[in-house]
């Protein structure tokens, strides 16, 4: 399986006028922590962001949702087989280190 790991800022910081690396038909998944759980939700989230801009340059994704509330990055490399590589994306793009920071 051929999976691209990407930052979100990635995929949103490519200008217009270039085209998207990602193609129509693409699995993408986001990972991360409740940033990316409440970011698919309806609404302004950044998972829906990124699939609605994609779509207004032509590019039809399937979104795989892996958010969950309240993880660490360690939390997320635990479930990343079952909730990410088990679901066959072409692209992953990661949300972490938030809740990393303890004070």
């Amino acid at each position: 399986m051929k999976t691209n790991l990407l930052l979100s800022i990635l995929l949103l910081a490519v200008p217009s006028f270039a085209a998207p690396l990602v193609r129509d038909g693409d699995r993408v998944a986001f990972l991360g922590a409740s940033i990316t759980q409440l970011g698919d939700r309806d609404g302004f989230g950044y998972v829906n962001l990124v699939v609605d801009g994609l779509k207004r340059a032509g590019v039809s994704v399937t979104k795989i949702p892996a958010g969950v509330s309240g993880d660490r990055s360690h939390m997320m490399l635990a479930r990343f087989d079952r909730d990410v590589a088990a679901k066959k994306p072409d692209w992953v793009i990661v949300k972490a280190g938030a809740n990393d920071i303890t004070w």
